[in-house]
């Protein structure tokens, strides 16, 4: 398998068993979707396959818990991610921003290659305060739920769960552009230019009625030492922090 990025950990990735059994009929007809409206450019645009009937016994999955739901922002292995400081965390995001969640809806399927589809959701989030970099565009979160042989759109459940989920909460976001990312990696880029994703467990801080909470699975110590804090001071924290410079090659 190629995926565009590293592998959703541990909880969606379990759910997966009860979102496969849900499952009860061949693929329809592929359409096409862009978070930002039809693509102009086919072979940018990537298609997402529904079940021709509807789901039979279909139990829903249970609603997530806000702090579950923050922690499904990154997709990836957190201990791959783990960055030593908040500068070099900055340093290697594209923005970070203070956002309130808005909705999560289907986003679109890749060829992971060996036969396998990587299925992703799309969470459009409102910007409230730009802390570092900058945004061309309004930024969607590009969640990848997993990688798996191509069978219809299993993870439709999954979706579902997300959005009965939705905490509606504000939190600080550290993320980066999936077109830049993939333009860094192969030298050309087929992602939408408004799909972001979160750079690590370590770039999610949510507001939970005015004191922050770390994502759950966040690695390293550093993050701990602004759970519990009023999230006004931490926003002040995070925006008055400079970015750490890059490490000279020699490693001095």
């Amino acid at each position: 398998m190629n995926s565009r990025y590293p592998r959703v950990a541990g909880m969606l990735a379990a759910i997966l068993l009860g979102a496969v059994a849900c499952v009860a009929a061949p693929p329809a007809a592929r359409e096409t979707q862009s978070p930002t409206g039809p693509s102009s450019t086919p072979a940018a645009s990537a298609t997402r396959t529904w079940p021709s009937q509807p789901l039979l016994s279909f139990t829903p999955l249970p609603v997530l818990s806000p702090d579950e739901f923050w922690n499904t922002l990154f997709s990836g292995d957190p201990a791959f991610t783990e960055y030593h400081s908040l500068g070099a965390l900055i340093r290697d995001s594209d923005a970070v921003v203070v956002a309130t969640l808005v909705s999560v809806t289907p986003g679109t399927n890749f060829d992971a290659g060996n036969g396998w589809t990587e299925y992703d959701a799309w969470v459009k989030i409102r910007v409230d305060r730009v802390l570092h970099g900058s945004l061309p565009t309004t930024p969607i979160i590009n969640v990848v739920l997993g990688d798996i042989p191509d069978q219809g759109d299993p993870y439709g459940p999954v979706v579902s769960q997300l959005q009965a989920s939705m905490p509606h909460e504000q939190g600080i976001l550290f993320i980066q552009n999936l077109a830049s990312w993939q333009r860094q990696m192969t030298g050309k880029s087929t992602a939408d230019p408004s799909l972001y994703a979160v750079i690590s467990a370590q770039g999610i801080f949510r507001n939970a009625n005015g004191v922050v909470k770390k994502a759950i699975n966040a690695p390293g110590t550093w993050p701990q030492a602004f759970a519990g804090k009023s999230f006004g001071d931490v926003v002040s924290d995070v925006a008055s922090s400079k970015p750490e410079p890059l490490p000279s090659p020699s490693g001095g």
